[in-house]
């Protein structure tokens, strides 16, 4: 996709941009002042995803790993910059958000997120880049009173050695934003693949499975952790 002049106002993207003959899946050739609402997927050839050939003014939402080059000052003073959480993230991911060819305003700005189970920090940042890193919130105990299960979430959510029918459901965990709606996905979750498990709503035997407690005569051979 390609705007060849200033783009002034929203722009929001929740479906699929893909520049599969351009670097960009997005270029802006000149500035950008408005909200920048990213929530689906923009993807290019190149390292970076997005261009916006001059300044950038707005609050910004991008996925995890999206990255977007900024060729004059990004400008999130007292503005918010959100990181949309679309699925499983591995503990200690770094990348570059934003990188300008100016700078990185972040003066009095808010960084934010949609999921309960990760948290995102700044510290690695410098004048003319936003780099972020992820780090997933050990403490799960909250969830509910069955210790199993939380030790069974944290496996999860850790990404350790889990069956390939669970990788839907940790990505369905780490997009919950609240103790609440982790309780609805393992009270109704059923794998779409038509899996042997026809939900997990089953405390125990959703903490067996997720610990690798059922044994290799079990009709579901899961391996343990």
């Amino acid at each position: 996709a390609y705007f060849g002049s200033d783009l002034v106002g929203t722009f929001t993207n929740t479906g699929n941009i893909n520049g599969t003959d351009s670097e960009y899946g997005l270029t802006i050739e000149n500035d950008m002042m408005g909200d920048f609402i990213n929530m689906g997927d923009i993807s290019g050839t190149g390292p970076k995803d997005i261009y916006i050939g001059g300044d950038f003014a707005g609050n910004m939402t991008q996925p995890v790993a999206t990255e977007v080059a900024v060729g004059g000052t990004a400008e999130l003073s007292s503005r918010t910059f959100s990181v949309y959480v679309q699925g499983s993230v591995a503990d200690g991911f770094t990348w570059d958000a934003i990188d300008a060819g100016t700078a990185v305003d972040l003066t009095g700005y808010t960084l934010e997120d949609n999921s309960l189970l990760v948290s995102f920090d700044d510290t690695a940042s410098d004048a003319d880049t936003l780099t972020l890193t992820a780090t997933i919130d050990g403490d799960v105990s909250e969830l509910g009173g069955d210790t199993g299960l939380a030790n069974a979430i944290q496996d999860v959510i850790g990404g350790g050695g889990i069956p390939a029918e669970l990788q839907e459901l940790r990505d369905l965990l780490f997009m919950a934003t609240s103790a609440d709606e982790i309780a609805a996905i393992l009270e109704d979750f059923e794998p779409s693949d038509g899996g042997t498990q026809s939900a997990f709503g089953n405390t125990q035997l959703f903490s067996d499975l997720l610990t690798g407690r059922l044994g290799p005569n079990s009709a579901n051979e899961f391996s343990g952790f």
